[in-house]
């Protein structure tokens, strides 16, 4: 754009800046009370703003380029101007015609201009018209007029309320406009009238409000109920105090009072004298009060819940949040190969995986529970507890069990005496995997046995006896599905302990020679062939106890140099147990297979302090093989028991100690046990063969089995005809003889145990001469006998009990007013097809039902008059007309409508025949019962909750509370239950006896419903009678019948009442092929009309039952007046 251009283009916004300026109106200046100086602009007067100012921007022309302006012209003198043209390079330029000026001091100039206005300090110099000015005083006197009405308003209010006069009216008065101008230099104030509202001080009021009572006698008005109540007894005090000085004054008294209410009374003011009243009212505001309390409270209560279970909540979001995200980082480092720590962890408790629930079923048998699997393995019942617990219930001298019954030697106990008194550190914790001077002491003793050096911190691993140290074995080295061979006969801990570690137990027997007579438990061998083919590739370890228990048997070097060759043929662990290793005789030497070249790697070997210096309860014991393997077994040790008692493993130690320098000598505790328990076992062996008995002589342990073919004793017990012979002799020996031995068959498999059970087991460490055998046997006489003594008396006298019982409940059922005999009804189920729909099918047979109701009949008999096989209610109805579906419907609806209304649900799923069972009336008769309702005998179902033991079953009998009955019985059964007449309402449940239905009509005097049966033609009625005798009274009803006026009925048990269908009982007659009669009456005792004369031709079957049954009713109650009154 060139130069011209550009003078072009501000002379025409100049121009167009000064045609804009229009001349301001005349108008005084008003100060504006809606908004106060500093409030922020509007917008519309911001954009103005913001236009004017870019406006000016343009206009603006630089200082050097300024003409003077001498004369500045006013908005009105700019506003009037004329502008000529001039032409400049084609552009014409619009200037005032008058005068030169400039753009920014015009605006410069109306700046100040409004600024002094806005300061008060100048008037505008044009005013304003008369129009506007009448307008605004006449807002004005509008404004001071609505000012004075609302001070009328409070004045005439407020003397209403004090009672005072009203002041007279303010007659309006008008006020003189304003003047035009005003003096700029006078501030201005708003002008504040004061008023005087007749207020007063309260001793004004008091007085007055005393001036105003009748007789100085204030009426007791208000709601404080409280207030008015002790003023009311106040009152009432000081009336009996004035009667007793002078009665006089006392009733002038009480006159004015009742006097002055009554004025009161006659202003419409209502008095509150009444004291019961006043209490009353009192009771309901304290009462609504605690309930608005008490609401409180809980809404309270519940906005805390609410709001502790939104930060609950919260604070869960925020943790799952947090492990999320640990759990992403944990990941990413996992992707990028980083061994976390609780990934090793996790690997090192892999053979832990398996959780098993442990528990004891009612015949004290155990099962494991494979958490993986959901598998149950029942083993065999734990033998050692059973046969104690029978030793015990009957005293026997037990020497079944495995414990000595002498002391510990002497520098044992005082190694364990001193470790106790030692100090502070034997109390406490010690090194979790073995007291260090205890595992040291182990390693060296047994390094010179085994012919390794032996780590003490690596190698060696103290438990909780062997049982622990067994348990960590397997629990750490057997995976799910290994197998594991154990050889038999075997401790009864091994096959448990294999299958909590979810491995499979293999058995391999130990079988005597075929010599007819065994005489050592050396002549008991393991077949090499049958032991390696056992072994399968899932195959793990193999588990030998040596010395056997309880046979005794130590293995020899060959035998365990077969075993071992298999291991390290097979690459298989040994586990064994060696706790008896000490006890040996005859010149048998034990041998630790561990010792055994190749074997020190793949071996756990056993051992046990308990059976070393018999001291059993201490609970020591040890297992020793390779570090490589012991660490797996420490990760398990730490995680079930963690620590063993620190006091006895220190005794130990200093037993070891002591043995390893008298290791070989005389004076060892290791060649003095064995020589002591050597006479034992000579003794134990005598006395067996004294009897006839052959033991088999064990070469180690404390342990002789016997063999018990040859002795012949009546066992026929039915409580143990299904066990095996040797455990039926052992009870037989304990409850007889008062010995208490171990079965042998129980420490062979299931699979084996047959061939074994003509032996028993003897512990032969507690056999001693202070057993005086003589002596027991005749006070083990004596008990028995006074054990059959009391038995037999107890046994009396529960009898006699149960006599005087029954006896009383007989008495006190005679006193009750029962009913004996029974009603029935028999009527042909073909009756429905005489209704045209399903509705009216269903309304027939409710009207059946209450009929029978109405006059209390026990059994209705539903039968086929065409002699179909219908005998249940399995059918479905197929249609109006159809055939042989109209018994099943009637049944149906018949059982639906007597089943009490709380258990239909339960009996009755949805089906066709009951579709329209909401037009059927409830019968409500008495064993109908409301939930709140009270009766002795009440209709329930059985629950599918299991009972708790030794108690009866839980029923639904329709009430707030459940029935806990006194018997155990199926689920989901309808049963009578009779309550008992006390009951604790504070019980969760409530208690009762089940009864037989007929018990609340029999005893209780109580109609208790019908019974519904089917039979499939008339003659079925008669033959399939539920009752014994059967019917001992049959009446037909037929209007070709005799008159019943002419009948009178004898005394019955059993009453039944047969109808005919739509033909008559002569159809029912024929269409039965069991009858060979041809005339209905010679099937009852009495063939009767029950309405002679009738009207109609004919009468529905649902009327002939009402019409009957009414006739029939006063003959029932007559024959049984009769009988009454003649007895």
């Amino acid at each position: 754009m060139d130069l011209a251009a550009k003078d072009s283009y501000i002379q025409k916004l100049a121009s167009k800046v000064i045609s804009q300026r229009e001349e301001p109106k005349k108008r005084a200046f008003v100060h504006f009370k809606g908004k106060s100086d500093t409030d922020p602009p509007s917008k519309k007067k911001k954009k103005l703003k913001k236009k004017n100012v870019r406006e000016n921007s343009t206009d603006r022309t630089p200082k050097h380029q300024q003409k003077p302006n001498p004369s500045p012209a006013t908005p009105k003198s700019l506003g009037k101007t004329k502008s000529t043209s001039e032409s400049l390079n084609g552009s014409t330029l619009h200037t005032p015609k008058d005068t030169s000026f400039s753009t920014v001091d015009a605006l410069r100039k109306r700046l100040h201009e409004k600024i002094e206005e806005s300061r008060g300090q100048g008037a505008p110099q044009d005013a304003l018209s008369e129009a506007v000015k009448a307008k605004r005083a006449k807002r004005k006197m509008e404004r001071e007029r609505k000012k004075r009405k609302r001070k009328e308003f409070l004045m005439k209010k407020l003397p209403e309320q004090s009672g005072q006069e009203q002041p007279a009216e303010i007659k309006e008065e008008p006020i003189a406009p304003a003047a035009d101008k005003r003096v700029t230099s006078a501030v201005v104030f708003n002008k504040v009238e004061t008023v005087d509202k007749g207020y007063e001080t309260k001793i004004q009021a008091k007085m007055k409000k005393k001036k105003g009572e009748k007789g100085k006698i204030t009426p007791l008005t208000g709601k404080n109920y409280k207030q008015l109540l002790s003023r009311v007894e106040a009152r009432k005090e000081k009336l009996e105090r004035l009667r007793e000085k002078d009665e006089a004054k006392a009733s002038e008294m009480e006159n004015k009072i009742k006097w002055t209410n009554m004025l009161y009374k006659a202003e419409g003011i209502k008095i509150k004298d009444d004291e019961d009243q006043l209490r009353t009212s009192l009771k309901r505001k304290e009462k609504r009060r605690a309930q608005r309390k008490k609401k409180w409270t809980n809404r309270s209560e519940q906005v805390i819940e609410k709001m502790q279970q939104r930060q609950d909540k919260r604070r869960k979001n925020l943790q799952k949040q947090k492990q999320g995200k640990m759990e992403k980082r944990k990941n990413r480092a996992r992707k990028k190969g980083r061994v976390l720590p609780e990934d090793l962890k996790k690997a090192a408790r892999k053979q832990l995986r398996y959780v098993y629930a442990y528990f004891y079923v009612e015949d004290l048998k155990y099962a494991f529970i494979s958490a993986n699997h959901g598998q149950t393995t029942l083993c065999e019942q734990n033998n050692r507890v059973e046969f104690t617990q029978l030793a015990a219930d009957y005293k026997a001298v037990n020497l079944g069990q495995g414990f000595p019954d002498f002391s510990p030697p002497q520098f044992v106990q005082d190694a364990f005496c001193k470790a106790v008194s030692g100090g502070p550190q034997m109390h406490q914790y010690t090194r979790a995997f073995g007291h260090p001077r205890l595992v040291k002491s182990l390693a060296k003793f047994f390094s010179r046995i085994v012919g390794h050096e032996i780590d003490p911190f690596e190698d060696v691993l103290v438990t909780v006896g062997a049982y622990q140290a067994l348990f960590c074995a397997f629990q750490a080295l057997i995976d799910d599905g290994d197998e594991v061979i154990i050889v038999e006969p075997f401790f009864d801990c091994y096959q448990p302990m294999v299958l909590m570690a979810g491995g499979t137990a293999v058995y391999v027997p130990l079988r005597p020679k075929g010599s007819s007579t065994v005489l050592s438990s050396g002549d008991w061998v393991l077949s090499a062939e049958e032991l390696a083919s056992k072994i399968t590739p899932r195959t793990k370890a193999i588990v030998i106890n040596s010395p056997n228990n309880p046979l005794g048997k130590v293995y020899k070097v060959e035998e365990l140099q077969m075993i071992a060759d298999l291991c390290i043929k097979h690459d298989l662990l040994c586990f064994s147990d060696e706790v008896y290793e000490w006890l040996t005789y005859d010149g048998a030497k034990h041998v630790k297979i561990a010792s055994l070249p190749g074997m020190w790697e793949r071996t756990i070997t056993v051992g046990s302090a308990g059976k070393t210096f018999s001291a059993t309860g201490w609970k020591v014991g040890w297992a020793i093989s390779s570090g490589k393997l012991i660490k797996h077994m420490k990760i398990v040790h730490q995680n079930s028991v963690y620590h063993c008692a620190t006091a006895a493993q220190e005794a130990v130690s200093h037993g070891f100690d002591r043995e390893y320098e008298l290791f070989g000598t005389p004076e060892s505790y290791f060649q003095q046990l064995p020589a002591m328990l050597h006479q034992k076992r000579q003794k134990l062996a005598s006395c067996l063969r004294s009897v006839g008995l052959q033991p088999v002589m064990p070469e180690g342990g404390y342990f002789m089995i016997t063999d018990i073919s040859s002795v012949h004793v009546d066992l026929n017990d039915e409580s143990t005809k299904n066990e095996s012979y040797d455990f039926r002799f052992v009870k037989w020996l304990i409850k007889e003889k008062g010995l208490a031995t171990i079965p042998v068959s129980a420490f062979f498999s299931p699979e084996h145990s047959k061939e074994f059970d003509k032996y028993i087991r003897f512990c032969f460490v507690k056999f001693g001469d202070q057993i005086p055998w003589k002596k027991r046997k005749v006070e083990l006489k004596e008990k028995h006998k006074q054990w059959k003594k009391a038995k037999l008396i107890k046994r009396l006298e529960k009898q006699k009990q149960q006599e005087t019982a029954e006896r009383a409940e007989q008495e006190e059922c005679q006193s009750k007013k029962g009913r004996a005999y029974t009603v029935s009804v028999a009527l042909p189920g073909s009756v429905l097809d005489n209704a045209q729909s399903p509705e009216l099918r269903t309304y027939l047979a409710g009207q059946i039902a209450r009929a029978c109701v109405v006059f209390n009949v026990d059994e209705i008999i539903v039968f086929d008059e065409q002699g179909e096989d219908v005998k249940s209610v399995e059918g479905e109805f197929k249609g109006v007309g159809k055939k042989g579906h109209a018994c099943i419907q009637l049944a149906r609806i018949l059982q639906y409508m007597e089943c009490p209304q709380y258990l239909r649900k339960w009996f009755f799923p949805v089906h066709k025949d009951l579709q329209y069972a909401g037009l059927l009336n409830p019968l409500d008769s008495p064993h109908h019962m409301r939930i709140d309702e009270e009766s002795e005998y009440r209709e329930g179902r059985v629950l599918n909750k299991p009972p708790k033991q030794g108690k009866g079953s839980l029923v639904n009998c329709g009430m707030r509370k459940d029935v806990r009955i006194d018997k155990q019985l199926q689920p989901d059964l309808r049963v009578t239950v009779k309550l008992t007449k006390t009951q604790n309402q504070e019980s969760r449940l409530y208690k009762g006896v089940v009864v037989a239905p007929h018990v609340p009509r029999t005893e209780g005097g109580l109609y208790w419903g019908y019974t519904v049966r089917l039979a499939s033609c008339l003659s079925s009625v008669f033959t399939e009678s539920p009752f014994k005798e059967g019917y001992d009274l049959t009446v037909g009803t037929s209007e070709r019948g005799s008159s019943v006026d002419q009948v009178t009925l004898s005394p019955f048990k059993h009453l039944l009442v047969v109808f005919g269908g739509l033909q008559g009982l002569e159809a029912s007659l024929d269409a039965d092929q069991n009858l060979d009669v041809t005339d209905p009456s010679d099937l009852f005792d009495l063939y009767l009309n029950t309405c002679p004369d009738q009207g109609s031709r004919t009468i529905r079957t649902e009327e002939a039952i009402l019409i009957s049954m009414a006739t029939l009713k006063q003959k029932i109650r007559a024959a049984f007046s009769e009988d009454s009154s003649s007895s």
